[in-house]
C-alpha cells in the first residue's frame, strides 16, 4: 500500500459516517495529505499540515476542497501519523501484552 500512498498527489475519503479509519492512517504514516469530510473520529487524526476537512454531504465543499489541496505545496515532512510507526506501535504492544500475561499469571488460581 505505501507504494500506491507515494504515488498519489493526496488521498481522498468522502465517507458520509466514519469512525477512525485504518486508511486515513495509512495515507498520513506515507505522508500523503488528506481530503476528508469531517466525520467520526477524522477531525481527531488530520491536522491543517496533514489534509484538510470538508462538510460531510456537501459536494461543492468536497470539489472546493480537493482543488485547494491540489493547488497546495505540502511540506510531506510536516504530515505526521498519530498512530505513530509501525515499529514503535510494535513494542507498545508488546509491552501491552506482557503486563497482561503478568497480570494473568499473578492472579490464576493455584492448581493442585
Amino acid at each position: 500500500m505505501g507504494t500506491w500512498f507515494n504515488a498519489c498527489e493526496l488521498f481522498c475519503l468522502p465517507s458520509l459516517a466514519e469512525g477512525t479509519p485504518n486508511v486515513v492512517l495509512e495515507a498520513l504514516a506515507c505522508r500523503t495529505p488528506v481530503v476528508a469530510a469531517d466525520t467520526g473520529g477524522i477531525p481527531e487524526i488530520v491536522s491543517s499540515d496533514s489534509g484538510i476537512l470538508f462538510r460531510r454531504g456537501d459536494v461543492a465543499a468536497l470539489a472546493g476542497a480537493l482543488a485547494d489541496a491540489l493547488a497546495r505545496s505540502w511540506n510531506r515532512e510536516r504530515i505526521e501519523c498519530p498512530a505513530g510507526s509501525w515499529d514503535e506501535n510494535a513494542r507498545k504492544l508488546g509491552e501491552v501484552l506482557a503486563s497482561a500475561a503478568g497480570d494473568a499469571a499473578g492472579t490464576a488460581p493455584a492448581r493442585s
